[in-house]
């Protein structure tokens, strides 16, 4: 993200696979490669193994190439992202990202060696909607998506901000794309702070 130490800028030197504006999230998959949510670039960062290798990433997704940054850079679908958070890889290797600008979390299938289109969506009815909470707060919809994480049995938890919960999904790459267990607030349709 930076050519050193010294510096401390936002996309120091361009925009480009060598740097960061405001990455947020991080997570590390079973081949030691790097997942860097570069959250203000409106991107996903992968880098193969850079303990290593080099400190430039290889893969990106949710923009076209490594110089364009824009949210939802191709208009809202499958391939884009709008200020993404919070990133989950399970032992077979799909990507989980927190795409909390569209109220959705995304599920990419092997990204690695696959390709860097979305192959599941949760939260929304579809690639193409961003609503919060879809119209009503339920147990398919989310507002402003945080933080990931994925249990050894491929179950994904969603903290669901700005609803003031967070969600089990149960092994949600199987066609699960309602939430199966709720935290934080007495059904799936609360969300007040502090569950009043």
């Amino acid at each position: 993200g930076q050519p050193h130490f010294q510096t401390n800028g936002a996309n120091y030197g361009g925009l480009d696979e060598g740097s960061l504006y405001h990455p947020t999230f991080l997570t590390v998959d079973v081949a030691r490669n790097l997942w860097v949510a570069d959250t203000f670039n409106h991107r996903v960062l992968q880098y193969v193994d850079p303990a290593a290798t080099d400190v430039v990433g290889d893969r990106v997704i949710g923009q076209t190439d490594f110089q364009t940054n824009e949210p939802d850079h191709l208009g809202l679908g499958p391939d884009g992202l709008n200020f993404p958070y919070g990133l989950a890889v399970e032992a077979s290797g799909n990507l989980w990202v927190a795409d909390y600008g569209n109220n959705r979390v995304l599920g990419y299938t092997t990204p690695l060696i696959g390709d860097t289109t979305a192959d599941r969506v949760l939260g929304q009815p579809g690639f193409t909607t961003k609503d919060p909470n879809r119209g009503g707060r339920d147990d398919s919809s989310l507002n402003g998506p945080l933080g990931l994480s994925v249990d050894p049995m491929a179950n994904l938890y969603v903290a669901d901000f700005e609803n003031h919960r967070f969600l089990k999904f149960n092994v949600p790459f199987t066609g699960n794309e309602k939430a199966d267990r709720v935290w934080g607030q007495p059904d799936f349709e609360g969300g007040t702070p502090n569950n009043g």
